[in-house]
């Protein structure tokens, strides 16, 4: 008896919030952008603000700046 590995593809769930987390991301950086200016900004601050953890923000960023200028 062996285990067999079975590859499946992600939740329809999973694949919406993946496609939306960026846009939750890129709204809460500009508004504390707008509020308290980006030196003022922490990426911490953008991370609790989004309700994601910090790691989750250089998933689809590379940097602070990355975030900035994004369009």
């Amino acid at each position: 008896m062996g285990l067999k590995l079975v590859e499946t593809s992600p939740e329809p769930k999973t694949i919406k919030r993946n496609n939306e987390r960026p846009k939750q991301i890129l709204s809460a950086a500009v508004e504390l952008f707008r509020d308290r200016g980006f030196e003022a900004t922490r990426l911490e601050d953008v991370a609790d603000k989004a309700g994601v953890s910090k790691a989750t923000i250089y998933l689809y960023f590379e940097s602070k700046e990355d975030l900035f200028f994004r369009p």
